[in-house]
């Protein structure tokens, strides 16, 4: 055993040994089963220039020169910052080899996992718990914790893009429901895509896959399954052919859909010069070793439009606006300004000089003629959502005289 605790020379470097590196990054289940998009090579930040196409290529040829292009190229400029990590590590030496011990005991594993050495043994110990670590970030990362970054459940809570689902408390009466629900909000060819290419995930609360489990359990018919939209197969459940994959960091009752090319983790090595240090202390704290070093992390979702985030916490409610400030001429006429809002909703009255009419969704705003010496007119017509009038957007008018 004298052997085992020999670790006073040895420094375990990254750049030269990247196996410590690797698994801390890569080595957790949600990267480890293609559950998320890593880049790698990230030194402070980048700009992503995904381009994603919309609507049909294809149109009708009318046999003439004519050329009407409906296909949109949709470009996400998004920037993936990085934060700088520090790892900080003071053990003693009984304890690690406490927790070797039992790492190398529980259920399920082999001896053969950690290697023979305390050093290595260490590095893979560390590894695993940074692992699980980064994937909380991911998820419950915020940035207004000094140096860190923001992660999906903050990115998508602010997000103006997102699909939002108003969720409930998950129970096992209604989990399977609710999980149907967030999936019906997903756009079509996201649908489409994530099918036939088998990349769309849907992250849970490892508390909620429990209780998916648990209903299924309660639908089964000798060996068939009510339900056929669910299926577990090991410790795997799918929902139309979708894994349901339980990850840290996210909310017990929140849920997010979305195809696993559109969750970015970049990454990288602080420098060639800065290492991942293993070392024992000089006597009398020779009983303990240290490990210190850097490295950098950050996430970001380049198009937030085609991610569904379920959640009690999340408001639906909203009222928007194409235009909110219109100008006329002097001689009058009309603008039309698109109104999108989650319910019905009511306008107030023009202002004096102007009128209005409301078709649906658009509104036509006229102003009268202004050019007989008056003064310049101005004005709002403020439109307010039924459900929740503290949802208002305001349509500002004006109209110079000459």
């Amino acid at each position: 055993m004298a052997n085992l605790y020999d670790i006073s020379p040895l420094s375990y470097q990254p750049s030269t040994n990247m196996d410590w590196f690797t698994k801390a990054i890569f080595g957790g289940a949600l990267i480890e089963k293609g559950k998320i998009t890593p880049i790698t090579g990230v030194k402070e930040s980048t700009l992503l220039n995904l381009l994603e196409l919309t609507d049909n290529i294809l149109q009708a040829d009318g046999r003439d020169c004519g050329w009407t292009p409906d296909q949109i190229a949709k470009l996400s400029d998004k920037e993936l910052k990085i934060k700088t990590y520090k790892i900080n590590l003071e053990q003693c030496l009984d304890d690690l080899e406490r927790k070797r011990t039992v790492w190398m005991l529980s259920p399920g594993a082999k001896n053969r996992e950690l290697p023979d050495s305390l050093e290595e043994a260490t590095m893979e110990l560390l590894a695993s718990e940074l692992s699980k670590e980064i994937e909380t970030k991911i998820f419950n990362g915020d940035s207004s914790t000094p140096g860190d970054f923001d992660g999906a459940v903050k990115v998508l809570t602010n997000s103006v893009e997102s699909l939002k689902v108003e969720g409930v408390a998950l129970t096992k009466s209604n989990v399977l429901g609710e999980i149907e629900k967030a999936y019906l909000a997903l756009p079509e060819d996201v649908k489409a895509k994530g099918m036939e290419n088998g990349s769309l995930a849907l992250y849970v609360s490892y508390n909620t896959v429990t209780l998916v489990k648990i209903a299924l359990s309660q639908v089964y018919n000798g060996n068939v399954v009510i339900n056929p939209n669910f299926s577990i197969n090991g410790d795997v459940a799918s929902y139309m052919g979708i894994e349901i994959v339980p990850v840290r960091g996210i909310g017990q009752n929140n849920m997010i859909l979305a195809d696993i090319s559109n969750f970015i983790l970049g990454t990288d090595l602080i420098s060639d010069l800065e290492e991942i240090r293993l070392g024992q202390f000089p006597a009398p704290n020779d009983n303990k070793i240290f490990i210190d070093g850097r490295l950098r992390l950050g996430f970001v979702i380049p198009f937030e439009n085609e991610v569904v985030f379920y959640s009690p916490d999340v408001d639906t409610d909203f009222i928007s606006a194409d235009r909110t400030s219109l100008s006329f001429p002097a001689a009058g006429g009309s603008e039309v300004v698109n109104i999108t809002a989650s319910g019905a909703f009511t306008a107030s009255n023009a202002p004096t000089g102007f009128s209005k009419t409301l078709l649906g969704n658009v509104m036509t705003i006229t102003a009268n003629d202004n050019t007989s010496g008056g003064s310049t007119k101005t004005g709002s017509i403020v439109v307010t959502l039924t459900d929740d009038p503290t949802k208002t957007v305001a349509i500002n008018l004006t109209q110079p005289n000459t």
